[in-house]
């Protein structure tokens, strides 16, 4: 049977999975935002062609796409907030719940007030920027790399159609030989950041609001051949609490890595050790887990929670040990909505938004 620490390490381990997918939903969201700008800004390419190559001309040029791509991120901006503010109250319930789920015995548990949870959004940097700051960067870096592409097709004298493709790229190349795709790559980027960031920083607050149980966290990196030497080299890591020289994910731009708690054991949390069953005493060891592979995770669960991660032919595969997983990745085509990462983990939708205050 495994300890408190160690269920809730599994837990960790697989709710990263759905938070991944939700990260997946998002992406795909922002990104059709994004795409939304494709008509006007092909129509003012057509425009610029016309400007001619003077600095004056070349200044309007540069207006008219900043303009287009300031306001299309504006858009993306104001649509993922709220995302991601939701999913903050979702993931500290869902960690609260967790608590209440492993631990044998009946404690008082805190959930962080909701105005906590909502700055978490925009008060704490994301991979060195604030959540703001990332989309001006992101509108300017569309900008500049488009505007770069448009002033060398005018200095060779190309067609509209032409400084088009060198924008937007070519259908022969599923136009990924355009700079448009690569940039919406580094957006779609950020988004699966964003909501480690947010699912990392919510659960955290969690932990950090229930000092008389928590006593530390674990550094979780989902182990396979994607897993960076960054996140790689910190797992199984330990902090104290409030310890400010742990390490939170994201680590690095799309990190998948996730904080699980430690929870404190009978004597740490000043219990009366003796007046426990045994399985309960054996259970709230205070013991953190031992170092696991994903592969050797995954093959202790169960069948349902296999076909959740790989999908229903290849988790019957991996379950009968006919294939070996050599090489997990994150499979992006997979999404789920915050109602269905709340589904999967139990969780009331109305219990998300009624507990915190």
């Amino acid at each position: 049977m495994p300890t408190t620490n160690e269920s809730l390490m599994n837990s960790a381990i697989r709710h990263a999975v759905l938070v991944e997918r939700y990260a997946n939903l998002q992406a795909g969201r922002v990104r059709n935002i994004i795409e939304g700008v494709i008509p006007e800004l092909t129509s003012a390419i057509a425009q610029i062609e016309g400007f001619g190559l003077s600095p004056t001309a070349q200044r309007k040029a540069l207006k008219i796409v900043n303009d287009l791509y300031g306001a299309t991120m504006d858009d993306a901006s104001s649509y993922l907030e709220p995302q991601l503010v939701d999913l903050a109250q979702a993931e500290s319930a869902y960690q609260v719940k967790k608590f209440d789920d492993f631990i044998p015995i009946d404690v008082d548990l805190t959930r962080p007030s909701a105005r906590t949870l909502n700055a978490l959004v925009t008060s704490l940097p994301i991979d060195g920027k604030f959540y703001n700051e990332w989309f001006v960067k992101l509108g300017n870096d569309f900008t500049n790399a488009s505007i770069t592409q448009i002033r060398k097709g005018m200095t060779l004298g190309e067609s509209t159609l032409e400084l088009v493709h060198r924008v937007m790229g070519t259908a022969d190349a599923n136009f990924g030989d355009g700079i448009f795709k690569n940039q919406l790559r580094h957006a779609e980027t950020f988004v699966r950041t964003a909501v480690n960031h947010t699912s990392n920083q919510a659960r955290k607050e969690s932990m950090d609001a229930n000092p008389d149980v928590v006593k530390g966290y674990r550094f979780v990196a989902t182990l396979d051949a994607s897993t960076s030497v960054l996140c790689a080299d910190l797992d199984g890591d330990f902090w104290d609490l409030n310890d400010p020289a742990t390490q939170v994910p994201p680590i690095h731009p799309n990190c998948r890595s996730q904080l699980a708690p430690v929870v404190k054991s009978f004597k740490e949390m000043g219990l009366p050790f003796k007046e426990f069953p045994e399985g309960t005493r054996a259970s709230l060891d205070g013991q953190v887990p031992a170092r696991t592979t994903y592969p050797q995770w995954l093959k202790k669960q169960s069948l349902e929670t296999q076909r959740e991660v790989l999908g229903k032919t290849k988790a019957e595969l991996f379950s009968r040990g006919l294939v070996k997983m050599d090489s997990f990745t994150n499979d992006k085509g997979i999404i789920y909505s915050l109602d269905t990462l709340l589904k999967r983990e139990g969780i009331l939708r109305e219990d998300v938004f009624s507990l915190a205050g």
